[in-house]
């Protein structure tokens, strides 16, 4: 892990390039909705469940690969970051054909109007 003594946003950790880290710390509570999530997945039968699957240079928290329709990922999100952070990961999952479904869990996101995103609250 690198650490970013990032100025414009919120200082943290990030792989190494191409790195093989199985381990990145997690809140339990997305631990908890990241299993949630997979399980009922996997329970529904409508392809293969992924947890911590990587594509490109990102690894998403659930991957689905669809038997009928496109694949989907999807992102648990407990850190109250704008949702201009996570243009990056969508584009490049949607650049790869793949539905991108953000999960933000807890109270405390900002409400920030961005195209496409909504929390559950909002929904």
């Amino acid at each position: 892990m690198l650490f970013v003594d990032a100025q414009l946003k919120t200082k943290h950790f990030r792989h190494k390039t191409e790195s093989l880290c199985d381990y990145e710390p997690e809140t339990e509570e997305h631990e908890n909705y990241k299993w949630l999530v997979y399980n009922m997945l996997r329970n529904k039968g409508i392809g293969e469940v992924f947890v911590e699957h990587r594509i490109g240079k990102f690894i998403a928290d659930i991957y689905l690969k669809n038997n009928k329709f496109y694949d989907i990922v999807f992102e648990i999100q407990a850190t109250n970051y704008s949702p201009l952070n996570y243009d990056e990961k969508i584009i490049s999952y949607a650049f790869r054909r793949l539905l991108v479904v953000y999960l933000f869990i807890g109270d405390g996101f900002c409400n920030e109007v961005k195209r496409n995103i909504y929390s559950l609250k909002e929904i």
